[in-house]
This record gives structure tokens, C-alpha cells and sequence, in this order.
């Protein structure tokens, strides 16, 4: 489980279908305080969408809820709303 304030640590959205040809890869967050906002994605085989933490990506525990924005050529939209727990440190 990611700690607070966690850099390095890989969080993959799972589509369960393939997005390879999306061209844009979002993952929208809302943080445990109620803070929203987006963090760029790589696709990572033909189904998944990663963020790897960066310094004030993780500040504060409990449960952080993410979706999926995607582009294709055709098509751009949203997945379905996952959710993590960050855990607090000592």
C-alpha cells in the first residue's frame, strides 16, 4: 500500500479492455481532503494506464478515488471510479 508522501510509487488503472489507441491518458483523482485534480498516465501493455508519484501526489491518508480520461481518434471519455487507500506514517 502507498505511504504519504510516497514518490516512485507505480499506480496502474486496470480498463479491463484495450485502450492502445488512445492518444491521451488521464488519471482525474480525488484526495481523502476532497482535492481534485489530474495526473498524466503512460498505457503500459494494451489495458492499463500508470502514474508513477511525483513530490505532493500522495499528501494526506485515507481513500483516494481515481478515473481514467482517455482519447482516441474516435472517441474520449471516462472509466469507471477505482479507489486506493494511502497509508499514514509514523
Amino acid at each position: 500500500m502507498p505511504q504519504v508522501d510516497d514518490i516512485g510509487t507505480v499506480i496502474d488503472y486496470d480498463a479491463s479492455e484495450s485502450i492502445e489507441d488512445g492518444t491521451v491518458f488521464k488519471l482525474k483523482y480525488k484526495r481523502p481532503d476532497g482535492t481534485s485534480g489530474e495526473w498524466i498516465a503512460t498505457l503500459v501493455g494494451t489495458q492499463k494506464a500508470r502514474h508513477i508519484t511525483e513530490q505532493g501526489d500522495l499528501p494526506v491518508a485515507g481513500s483516494y478515488d481515481i478515473q481514467l480520461y482517455l482519447e482516441t481518434p474516435s472517441w474520449k471519455g471516462h472509466g469507471t471510479i477505482e479507489s486506493f487507500e494511502v497509508e499514514k506514517n509514523l
